[in-house]
């Protein structure tokens, strides 16, 4: 392949220009990814080339860079080619024919240089499907170091391209289904070319990767297979903004762990396209640093590292890539084992990692006994890394390792030190506790012995006020269920008691809590292993044996949806935890799972345009993944797209008033492909809900963009939405107004949705510590002031998503702190002045689902936010909270047991009644009733008669004496 390149008129004539290859992973401090370079000869003004001899159907990424960037890297970061705009090119993309080919270039501008005088084009085009000739969405496209992603219907555009010739690859299509592809056009000075592309699909094998392992691996280690593709750990397929430099592309911690097939090999195996070249090596470390295999004889490697670095094209038909790893470690490396013991406490589904500020690099260790970890790395002696522990969830500084004082590390100054000795060292070390979570002791009581166990429980709004509460049950501590007053409990508030029992380690015991009398208790019973000292535990009662607490029933058959969202900022090891994390959320009564998928907008001006894939954004592989897996676990969705800013989010009063009307155009424009995007892939994975997230708000509103506008905007958008999804679709962006200093919303385009969301995070009080009465008042007034006359008016059904703090004064919502202050955040340490109060948050939630509850219109409650781990964090997450034990005791009452036909908290002969009265029925029918389609197939039949036959007997609110989750 030869390259000509044409640089800038000021480049410095005393420096060579050189061409290198990169590798498909991030760049880490110390280890740029290099792993080819060539400097090119001058052959006239400005003008310079070279021939580099790359095997064909090979994607090659790589850049152009001045003299002392290509040799010193780090040092020199900004000497490297740029964008017109400024920002830097982080990849050319170039798929190797198989001819010889001359590659012409234009460098727009150096990182640390003036931008001169260059003519520019833009770039468009449509990526179809050969077969079906539709659009193909998700495809990476790359011309002149940017790239595009292609929309709903196939479409991109890519925008400031000198003029010339310019090669267009496609390089990246979703889950590698179809061939690469790639072509030259010629770019003409503010003229748009035109690049289409119909992509051939392609074959499906099954690809085994086997790797024999040397006899110096550890005995612990987990090698794992790090490629260039999603499959194998590749989260982006592509980098494209210079914030992005520093996440990784092939992410260690979410490749594929390989299975152990016996002591000297391990395999993984996967099914991908063929032609997919792939790019990986293998590691039982990190993806840089620690770990890496290496190439004794220095050959296909990391020109730093000297890290093995491998190639495979994807044959057609079924293949075995049968490898050999000669050597985890360089000569003159040690081993360093580290062996942790973590608190006793620590959830049995969490996954112990080693962060260090080396890299930064974050490895995963193993687990050898429930509370003990080990990892080997290999290390120069000599380095001094810092590092801490931590509960691996992506955002570290929610679970790593508790310091004091509070900080969040590792740091240069902060965290433990390794000095890497000459020889092989093994270091034993020891997590007192975690941040952001209950003390625990260090080491597990021995069996028998007495331990303090909390006890804390949320009751029906029913319970009678002089009531006392008590704890019963099988321990002798508790009665030895003889005494269904064994244990009074204290008053926390008008529906939360506490007690501390003293217990015998290593018992698990059965209880229940009741009124003072068996007749007068819940009706099932509870199971609790005692484990250690302090340990706490949260309940709820939904209903007394002896007080029945019927909830009316939604309005026109609507279910309760009774749900929470997971962090909208999607980081790529989310994905292993999104199992784990619904298996918790089922315990605590939620059946949907609310994702705001984000995209962002690339750039603002001249005209806006937006991109799926960018900046803490999901891929669309991770994201149908996701979904599956929450669908797998029982759950529902709601998909609720949004942008992480909005452009007029970003711009003053007076810039949105200076906008065009081809402006607003490109935006709403915009939004559709964003939306239509995410619609496609809400039918292909049967997502029961999709949201429409406010664009324009009335405060948007200028002389060029009215209402009316505003309204035919959105009604063509609900109208293609339709077109291509069939689930339910909902409007989010209402939010309470008026005194409480939210916009007030309404639109026209209301009548076309299926249901509405309002956003709960404004003030509940006044005070740091309100009543629930006080809060569920000022709840109720807001809710008949500005949602009820929404209903009236529109007839739709409204959502709640409700997002409070867990610190002092979180009933008085963000404007308390001004917005987000550090005190609030994980990230910042822990500040005295902002203390965690979990209880204030529950009640929070315990005065609005009140509220909710007595307004059949109002069908559903999203909490904003479940973690994917347990974390009494002072920010919105819910998970591992009280506040979880609260609304799991209102979903269970809200949302009906199956077939619990009449909705009066039994399933009876009654329900029979009712389904055979509906029998052999479908919608429009005169005798149709939908709450007796019990399994929702759009007829009621013999199914629905065995769903009430095999509930029958039961009570709604039982929760059946599920296991619960304990802290």
């Amino acid at each position: 392949m030869t390259f000509k390149v044409r640089v800038p008129a000021n480049t410095p004539p005393d420096e060579k220009i050189y061409l290198i290859r990169l590798k498909f992973i991030r760049l880490a401090a110390g280890a740029p990814p290099i792993y080819g370079r060539w400097p090119m000869s001058k052959i006239g003004d400005n003008l310079w080339t070279v021939t580099v001899p790359f095997e064909k159907g090979h994607i090659v990424r790589y850049r152009y860079v001045r003299e002392r960037c290509a040799l010193e890297g780090w040092a020199f970061p900004d000497q490297r080619e740029a964008r017109p705009d400024g920002q830097r090119v982080i990849y050319r993309a170039l798929l190797i024919p198989d001819w010889d080919m001359a590659v012409e270039d234009v460098v727009a501008r150096w990182g640390d240089k003036d931008a001169v005088p260059l003519p520019l084009g833009v770039i468009r085009g449509r990526v179809v499907d050969a077969t079906s000739g539709k659009g193909v969405e998700g495809v990476v496209v790359s011309a002149a170091g940017w790239t595009a992603v292609t929309a709903y219907n196939g479409s991109y555009e890519i925008y400031d391209v000198p003029c010339g010739k310019q090669t267009v690859t496609v390089f990246v299509t979703p889950s590698n289904r179809y061939k690469y592809s790639s072509q030259v056009i010629e770019v003409i000075e503010d003229s748009v070319a035109t690049a289409d592309f119909t992509l051939e699909p392609a074959k499906q094998v099954r690809v085994v990767f086997r790797a024999a392992v040397p006899p110096t691996t550890p005995e612990s280690a987990q090698v794992r297979l790090i490629g260039s593709i999603h499959g194998l750990g590749s989260q982006w397929g592509f980098v494209q903004y210079p914030l992005l430099e520093g996440i990784a592309e092939g992410h260690y911690f979410r490749a594929p762990p390989m299975e152990k097939v016996d002591d000297d090999t391990w395999e993984y195996s996967l099914t991908i396209g063929e032609g997919t070249h792939i790019e990986y090596f293998y590691t039982i470390g990190d993806d840089c640093m620690f770990g890496v295999e290496k190439d004794p004889d220095k050959q296909e490697t990391d020109w730093l590292r000297h890290n093995r670095f491998r190639s495979l094209i994807v044959p057609g038909q079924d293949w075995t890539q049968s490898d050999t790893v000669v050597a985890w470690s360089e000569e003159g490396q040690v081993a360093v084992t580290l062996n942790v013991k973590v608190p006793v406490n620590t959830p049995a589904t969490d996954h112990i990692a080693w962060r260090t500020n080396w890299g930064p690099t974050v490895i995963p260790m193993t687990r050898v006994s429930p509370y003990k970890w080990t990892l080997t790395i290999f290390a120069d002696p000599g380095i001094e890394p810092r590092y801490v522990y931590e509960r691996l969830e992506g955002a570290g500084e929610r679970c790593h390792e508790e310091f004091t004082p509070d900080i969040v590390g590792p740091t240069p100054e902060i965290g433990r030190t390794l000095s890497v000795p000459e020889s092989d060292l093994v270091i034993n070390d020891m997590v007192s506790k975690w941040r952001w979570f209950p003390d625990a002791p260090e080491e597990s009581p021995p069996a028998g012995s007495p331990v303090q166990v909390g006890f804390w429980v949320t009751l029906p709004y029913n319970t009678p006020a002089d009531d006392v509460i008590y704890l019963a049950g099988e321990a002798p501590e508790l009665g030895s269920m003889e005494d269904p007053k064994a244990v009074a409990m204290t008053r926390v508030n008008e529906v939360t008691w506490s007690a501390n029992v003293t217990l015998k380690a290593g018992e698990a015991i059965r209880y229940r809590y009741t009124r003072g009398s068996w007749e007068r208790s819940e009706l099932a019973l509870r199971t609790l292993e005692v484990k250690y000292a302090n340990q706490t535990t949260y309940d709820a009662v939904v209903r007394w044996a002896d007080l029945p607490l019927p909830m009316p029933p939604r309005v026109e058959n609507w279910t309760f949806m009774g749900g929470a969202r997971v962090p909208d900022a999607w980081l790529p090891d989310h994905l292993l935890w999104t199992g784990s994390t619904m298996d918790a959320a089922k315990k605590d009564g939620l059946g949907w799972i609310k994702i705001n998928a984000v995209y962002d907008f690339e750039r603002i001006d001249p005209l806006p345009l937006g991109r799926s894939r960018g900046f803490l954004t999901y891929p669309s592989e991770d994201l149908e993944l996701q979904i599956k897996e929450i669908r797998r676990k029982g759950l529902k969705i709601y998909l609720a797209p949004q942008a992480i800013n909005y452009p007029q989010q970003l711009l003053t009063d007076e810039e949105k008033a200076q906008k065009s009307r081809e402006w607003w155009e490109a935006l709403m424009r915009e939004y559709e492909k964003m939306t239509l995007y995410y619609a496609d892939i809400a039918e292909e994975t049967g997502v029961e809900m999709l949201g429409l997230y406010r664009v324009v708000s009335p405060g948007d509103l200028t002389t060029v963009v009215d209402r009316s506008w505003v309204n035919q905007k959105m009604d063509e958008v609900i109208w293609q939405v339709r077109q291509r999804y069939h689930g339910l679709v909902a409007y989010s962006g209402y939010y309470i107004g008026g005194e409480f200093g939210f916009a007030e919303e309404t639109w026209d385009f209301f009548h076309n949705v299926d249901v509405l969301e309002n956003q709960w995070g404004g003030p509940l009080s006044e005070t740091d510590d309100p009543s629930i009465s006080q809060m569920e008042e000022t709840g109720a007034n807001l809710v008949d002031t500005y949602l009820k006359p929404i209903y009236l008016e529109y007839g739709k059904p409204i959502v709640n998503a409700v997002g409070y703090i867990s610190a002092d004064g979180g009933s008085q919502g963000w404007a308390k702190y001004q917005g987000e202050p550090p005190g609030i955040m994980p990230s910042y340490p822990y500040d005295e002045e902002v203390p965690l109060d979990l209880q204030e948050q529950a009640d929070v939630y315990e005065g609005l689902l009140r509220v909710i509850a007595e307004r059949p219109w109002m069908i559903g409650v999203f909490a904003h936010t479940y973690l994917y781990l347990d974390a009494l964090t002072k920010e919105e997450n819910v998970r591992g909270k009280p506040t979880a034990k609260v609304m799991e005791k209102w979903y269970r009452l809200l949302k009906p047991l199956p077939g619990d036909v009449n909705r009066n908290g039994y399933v009876d002969i009654f329900d029979l009644v009712e389904v055979a009265a509906a029998f052999n029925t479908v919608p429009g029918d005169p005798d149709w009733n939908g709450n007796a389609d019990l399994n929702s197939d759009g007829m009621i039949d013999i199914f629905d008669l065995v769903t009430v036959g095999i509930h029958y007997g039961q009570e709604t609110s039982n929760p059946s004496g599920a296991a619960l989750r304990i802290m």
